[in-house]
């Protein structure tokens, strides 16, 4: 059973992922939450309770709007893993404040649509 307290919105952001202060691969926010944000990725070298940090890429041009965030992971599954932000980040809400409002009206297809009646 999920237990989900508050609306998903869906988001594209790109982002670093950071273990113990180095880069170690990118990804992508699939969707935001109250507390912390679903990331895609192809790095699943990463355990249920592992402080991470993540770099979020909110512009595309390479000087301005990057965001630097910790957070926890809390589960994972087959094509990324969720996490909580840090509430002790000064940034977590302002973080979480930007990205919903800025993707409040956006719709994301699915990445990998599944045909129906298949």
């Amino acid at each position: 059973m999920e237990h989900r307290y508050g609306q998903r919105m869906p988001a594209y952001v790109k982002v670093i992922i950071h273990q113990q202060g180095l880069p170690v691969a990118v990804g992508r926010l699939r969707n935001i939450g109250r507390h912390g944000f679903l990331v895609e990725s192809e790095y699943m070298d990463v355990a249920v309770n592992q402080p991470l940090e993540l770099e979020l890429l909110l512009s595309d041009t390479a000087a301005d709007e990057h965001i630097l965030c910790r957070v926890m992971v809390m589960h994972k599954a087959a094509r990324g893993f969720g996490v909580a932000i840090d509430e002790t980040c000064p940034a977590s809400y302002t973080v979480l404040a930007l990205l919903a409002e800025r993707f409040r009206y956006q719709r994301i297809p699915p990445i990998n649509p599944v045909p129906v009646g298949t």
